[in-house]
């Protein structure tokens, strides 16, 4: 009896697939999975309650979780109790079930909890700068939702009592997430958001070397959208602007406000644009009063501009600009000379394959990935899969790096694949997500010192490649979980679109 038929019969009398396995004629036989999702996030809440909902989004209803081997993993962990979970209906996970039950007294339907402790017997917590929460089951249909507290994700989610809102497909983008529309969510029930505005912050351009700065919006409405009065925050500066009256943007119009010192649209303190990077945050204020709508931009260190550009399904993808553009359309978003080359995110399941990432250097020179920087030792950094390279870390000049999970052997793996003594291997703490997520490597720019703060010394970052994964991209249905990784074929911008890749047989190293 071949491998396949035995996966194919345990795929369709798996308990949570149960009277989904149909055959039609002239086709194959096609398994309806049950498909969980994310709906609601609190995880920086005013008080110390945070909580998870989640639905089954899709497909048969399950007859028992503990079966399907339903769990949360990721960013905190808990294994479901042994009761059933019907299509459509909305579940709730805590970290504290008597707080929960204190501040929504109403609240009538399953709520589970407490979700497992830290390895110190301490409560477990949703990081407040953003994680990636993991909802298991025992084959497919599981899902990675993710959040954070950096833009474009949105602030009022952030500590400022409101949660997070899934409404969109993809529940790794930031486009997919926008803010409750109510202090507090609704946990267990249908929820309304704010909107995403019309107006977004789309380029800012530091100053350096005498060159002034500026902040481009851009309108993508059919009308016009009167400015006047609305915010504009400067985190890195802590001041917050308001935008003179007679700030009008048209339709599908690009609006340069000048960041110039007096004479420009931002006083006579000016906008503070620097190398060191900043987060933006415009906020739109009706009559005076905030609607709680917002666009913000995260520019990281470097002297060029940094906004979004448009990808092939239309969501947006933010990073360092190829060159600067005030007034039309952004330019491609620079990246190397070091990229992600390839990564196996999703090895055959029971095997003994092992996920990894690989990265290319494509300069001539050995590119030290810890350097010295103003006296500081530095890291760069793969977030995604907690990765920040130990002292000495480097890729060879036109040479690679790989780098696995800490729980991997890598004499092992470097025989295994018949990996060369001269391309180095390191480790990291994460792992990379079976659905898809966000990979961004950056390099440290700069450092700023508060003695006030803990730590003391903050690292200014620039982005050097990144990628947006997903299994659901097109034609690449064999790298999630059939053997093949994903290999780059598109080195002229950083790597967010599935058109710069291809799924093949894993090559670490070559």
């Amino acid at each position: 009896m071949g491998i396949k038929f035995l996966k194919t019969m345990i795929l369709c009398f798996s308990l949570y697939q149960l009277m989904a396995c149909t055959d039609k004629p002239g086709s194959t036989r096609t398994v309806e999975y049950t498909e969980l999702g994310c709906t609601e996030i609190m995880y920086h809440s005013t008080s110390l309650l945070e909580f998870i909902e989640l639905k089954i989004t899709k497909g048969p209803a399950l007859p028992s979780m503990v079966s399907a081997e339903m769990r949360i993993q990721g960013a905190v962990n808990y294994t479901f109790p042994n009761e059933p979970l019907d299509t459509g209906e909305y579940i709730v996970v805590v970290n504290d079930l008597d707080l929960f039950h204190s501040t929504y007294p109403d609240f009538s339907g399953r709520v589970f909890g407490p979700w497992d402790k830290n390895d110190d017997g301490t409560l477990a917590k949703l990081s407040n700068e953003g994680d990636v929460i993991e909802l298991r089951l025992s084959g497919q249909g599981d899902a990675n939702c993710s959040f954070s507290g950096e833009p474009p994700w949105p602030s009022l989610a952030n500590g400022k009592g409101r949660s997070l809102v899934f409404f969109g497909e993809n529940s790794s983008h930031f486009g997919s997430w926008a803010a409750h529309a109510v202090d507090g969510g609704n946990p267990g029930g249908p929820d309304t958001y704010v909107p995403n505005l019309a107006v977004r912050i789309n380029e800012v351009m530091p100053s350096f070397e005498g060159n002034a700065n500026w902040v481009e919006l851009y309108n993508s409405s059919a009308e016009s959208i009167d400015l006047s009065g609305w915010e504009f925050n400067v985190v890195a500066k802590d001041t917050t602007f308001i935008l003179p009256e007679g700030t009008v943007i048209g339709p599908k119009e690009y609006l340069v406000l000048d960041g110039t010192e007096e004479t420009g649209a931002f006083g006579s303190v000016g906008l503070f644009v620097n190398a060191d990077g900043s987060d933006y945050y415009l906020r739109e204020v009706i009559g005076g009063v905030k609607t709680g709508g917002e666009s913000s931009l995260t520019a990281p260190a470097g002297e060029l501009s940094s906004g979004f550009t448009v990808l092939a399904d239309l969501t947006l993808a933010q990073g360092t600009l190829a060159a600067p553009t005030p007034g039309t359309a952004n330019e491609i978003l620079l990246s190397g000379p070091v990229f992600i080359n390839e990564f196996h995110y999703h090895p055959i399941d029971l095997s003994d394959e092992v996920e990894f990432l690989e990265l290319v250097n494509k300069s001539d020179e050995m590119i030290s990935l810890t350097p010295i920087i103003n006296t500081k030792a530095s890291s760069w950094k793969v977030t995604g899969i907690n990765m920040s390279f130990p002292p000495g870390a480097y890729i060879p000049a036109n040479g690679m790096a790989i780098l696995i999970e800490t729980s991997s052997d890598s004499v092992l793996f470097r025989t295994k694949n018949n990996i060369a003594s001269d391309i180095p291997i390191y480790c990291y703490d994460g792992r990379l997500s079976n659905r898809g997520e966000l990979l961004v490597v950056k390099k440290p720019f700069s450092w700023t010192q508060n003695p006030e703060k803990v730590p003391p010394v903050s690292w200014n970052y620039s982005f050097v490649d990144a990628v947006l994964y997903s299994d659901r991209w097109a034609g690449m249905r064999e790298a999630d979980g059939l053997g093949k990784s994903l290999h780059r074929v598109d080195f002229s911008t950083m790597g967010y679109e599935s058109g710069a890749w291809k799924a093949a047989a894993p090559t670490p190293g070559r």
